[in-house]
């Protein structure tokens, strides 16, 4: 096992080669013509969430590859997880990456290959899998409204992607719908996508080693435990968006009557916002911040939450497959759809659940989700059917055989692993 994680990079030198497209595009055909010539081992090189975290789909494989026997040697790449110790250590340490990155043979991305900078180009002696990192609600890449960013503005925006594209071989989705929203919004030839599930869904399905009472040990196990986890307002390039997400935004919010409603019903509200924001709700006995820094995975607890309360986060879309109550709170959705826009028209047919305007509105709803889990629960499996398609077993399994034989069919592997 190869794991090189603690990989740094100042984030300002990153902003830096993302204005210069001269410097990026150096980059990027110093290292593919390396790769070109540099001999391969069985390594797989997992990448994800532009360096910053080990989360999603990326993680689950990586899990599942560590912990079954495989051919590989596996190694996770985290070019960002402590910029603060400067630049000198950071080139230092990716200077000692570039031979894990170099030799390796696959290479998974989380969706973008500054998820692995600063190699930002390969050669096909790789096989390059996307697992992007979320089924999206809401508008992405090319999708989204016209942007004069500096970072992402039109015309670098259809560059990058297209670009990438002819550096991945497959993206990986659970659906032909999710197949053709991904395929549109990264310039991705369709003939690249391939249906075989995400494997974080696999945490939903197969016990885990911990939950949220390892995270929160006196939440007793017999109560009711609710998630609150609002979209981030902002992009992931300049993460400062102009109005973070706002929790109870309604008028007649009681926070006494909402203590009192949890304790009468025994059930703890946890709340989690982006990683990018932050939210100064003060915490009690029953109402718990679950950030990320507690929760660095939430899909992993999915299976502990009784009721999962949103607005627009594909993490709903990833509960649809326990067909439990979601509470959806869209008090902005004018604004959203007109300044982000979402890849479906029909919200409400999209997101099967009440949808909550006011305090009273928004106790009903959860009194009910309580009471009546079924309701709605032909709606959720409905739309379940269509953005994620029945996978039996495995998903990191079958990506795993998926991998082995894309090897063996295009003689990238070395050695009899029959």
């Amino acid at each position: 096992m190869v794991i090189m994680g603690k990989v740094m990079m100042h984030g300002t030198l990153r902003d830096l080669i993302m204005r210069n497209q001269a410097i990026e595009t150096a980059l990027y055909h110093l290292w593919k013509a390396a790769d070109r010539i540099w001999p391969k081992d069985n390594l797989i090189l997992i990448c994800s969430n532009n360096g910053d975290k080990l989360t999603g789909s990326s993680l689950a494989f990586f899990e599942y590859l560590e912990k079954d026997d495989t051919c590989f040697e596996v190694g996770y790449y985290l070019p960002y997880e402590k910029a603060e110790e400067g630049v000198i250590p950071s080139l230092f340490h990716m200077l000692k990456a570039a031979p894990l990155f170099l030799h390796s043979r696959v290479l998974i991305l989380g969706g973008d290959n500054w998820d692995c900078f600063p190699f930002l180009g390969w050669s096909h002696k790789k096989l390059c899998i996307d697992l992007w990192h979320g089924t999206p609600l809401k508008n992405i890449e090319i999708l989204g409204e016209p942007s004069d960013h500096p970072f992402r503005s039109d015309k670098k925006k259809i560059r990058h992607w297209s670009r990438l594209d002819k550096l991945i071989d497959i993206r990986i989705v659970a659906s032909k719908l999710e197949g053709h929203i991904i395929s549109q919004a990264t310039m991705c030839d369709p003939r690249k996508i391939v249906i075989l599930g995400h494997p974080r869904h696999d945490w939903l399905f197969e016990a885990q080693d911990f939950g949220v009472r390892d995270l929160l040990p006196d939440i007793p196990e017999s109560s009711k435990l609710i998630l609150y986890a609002p979209t981030y307002r902002g992009n992931s390039i300049d993460r400062n968006p102009t109005e973070g997400a706002r929790l109870f935004p309604f008028e007649g919010f009681n926070r006494e009557e909402l203590e009192r409603f949890l304790a009468e019903n025994d059930a703890y509200l946890l709340y989690r916002m982006h990683f990018y924001e932050e939210e100064n709700l003060e915490e009690s006995e029953r109402v718990r911040y679950f950030g990320p820094d507690l929760c660095n995975e939430v899909t992993k607890v999915l299976p502990n939450i009784d009721v999962l309360i949103t607005d627009y986060s594909s993490i709903y879309i990833d509960y649809l497959l326990l067909n439990r109550p979601c509470i959806f709170i869209p008090y902005d959705l004018e604004d959203y759809q007109r300044t982000r826009g979402m890849v479906f028209d029909d919200y409400d047919f999209w997101t099967p659940g009440p949808k909550v305007y006011d305090w009273e509105g928004f106790k009903s709803s959860l009194q009910e989700a309580f009471t009546n889990p079924l309701k709605d629960a032909d709606r959720r499996e409905t739309v379940r059917s269509l953005l994620i398609k029945d996978v039996k077993g495995s998903r990191s399994g079958d990506l795993y055989q998926f991998i082995m034989k894309s090897l063996k069919e295009n003689h990238r592997l070395e050695g009899d692993f029959s």
